[in-house]
């Protein structure tokens, strides 16, 4: 997905982006390929090739699961909720995890800066061979905490380096909920979702995706199977939303511009 910042946007000939696009999805063996480019909110050019599943193209109004870029709408939600002083960057999360490890050294604007410095849950074996061998294991936040603070031992220091951690994003993701008393799903439809205008782009807390559905597939097993519907709980808030093209093409330039949070919040 491509978001162009002014007039003086790359090559918008629609027939040679298509050209482009088909030539790059052929080197890079790719069955399915989703394209979207925007000047400002202008639609340049959506297209979908290749296949969903076999004998089902790949169309551009096809839902998936947006994994990392959920942590766009996360980190655009805690903006929002600290312009409202509804949370503080500089709070100790000991206020809603007394007991869990390093918690009175680590802050929220740790957490969302993956400053924090809690291991990375996906790194853990234990973890590792419990989401292969059971893709449709249910996983708590408690669950995916537990598995990070296993090893008795923070990554580094709180606040002294960086590091992408999904265990700091789920802590915040808690951290969100506890501090306002409302579910990430409120959360979202609330501040997010509702207001802008993101009817395709859902919170999911199941396995459930909104037809039509663009169907995944991975090789994580040792064969080559459909994972669409595996449990998306090991991602948890980080990774939590599914979405379109379309509606990613509306979220992008609402994010990219800092468009829903204060100028001071922008600028953090």
């Amino acid at each position: 997905m491509a978001q162009a910042p002014g007039p003086s946007a790359p090559n918008s000939d629609v027939t040679q982006l298509r050209a482009i696009l088909q030539t790059a999805s052929q080197q890079a063996g790719a069955k399915g390929v989703e394209f979207g480019m925007w000047i400002q909110n202008t639609e340049v050019l959506t297209t979908a090739l290749g296949q969903s599943m076999t004998s089902v193209r790949a169309r551009t109004d096809m839902h998936w699961r947006i994994g990392g870029f959920s942590e766009l709408f996360e980190g655009t939600l805690l903006m929002m909720l600290v312009d409202r002083k509804r949370i503080d960057l500089d709070q100790k999360i000991s206020r809603w995890f007394p007991d869990l490890m390093a918690a009175d050294k680590v802050t929220v604007r740790m957490l969302i800066s993956c400053t924090a410095g809690y291991p990375d849950y996906v790194t853990n074996p234990d973890f590792v061979k419990l989401v292969t061998d059971e893709p449709y294991h249910q996983f708590s936040d408690d669950d995916l905490i537990a598995y990070a603070v296993s090893g008795g031992q923070m990554g580094f220091e709180p606040g002294t380096s960086q590091a992408y951690s999904h265990s700091d994003l789920v802590i915040l993701g808690q951290v969100l909920q506890r501090a306002t008393g409302q579910s990430i799903k409120e959360l979202y439809e609330t501040y997010i979702l509702t207001p802008q205008g993101l009817t395709e782009t859902k919170v999911t807390v199941d396995q459930e995706i909104t037809q039509p559905v663009l169907h995944a597939f991975t090789k994580d097993r040792g064969v080559y199977e459909d994972c669409t519907y595996y449990n998306p709980s090991w991602g948890s808030v980080p990774g939590i939303l599914t979405s379109n093209l379309h509606d990613r093409g509306k979220w992008e330039p609402i994010f990219g511009t800092g468009q829903v949070v204060s100028p001071e919040s922008w600028a953090t």
